[in-house]
């Protein structure tokens, strides 16, 4: 229904918590899919599940940084400056991505 995002958009637009929002959602779907693909995997023992997997894997870790980035520009605009915590928020995000990576060679 292209209405209910429409209104969803306009409703989180007043705070720009478009973008806030959409990673969780997205992250959720894709934790899902993760969770399919691993029991498929399981099961069936194919090697492009387990690749697929890692792949899901590394959007996930995307949509987190995503997620991160909005949650410090938020902060920043209450007022919390403490810059150091926010880049060990998203160092640890960038850690995990070239972790994922590491299991792709």
């Amino acid at each position: 229904d292209i209405s209910g995002v429409r209104e969803f958009q306009s409703d989180c637009a007043v705070r720009g918590e478009t973008l806030h929002a959409l990673p969780r959602i997205a992250a959720l779907y894709c934790l899902s899919g993760l969770l399919i693909l691993s029991l498929a995997n399981l099961f069936f023992r194919i090697p492009s599940i387990a690749l697929i997997s890692v792949y899901l894997s590394l959007i996930i870790s995307c949509l987190f940084v995503m997620y991160d980035t909005q949650l410090i520009v938020e902060k920043k605009r209450l007022g919390d400056n403490d810059f150091i915590w926010h880049s060990v928020d998203l160092f640890i995000d960038f850690i995990i991505i070239f972790k994922i990576d590491d299991h792709l060679d």
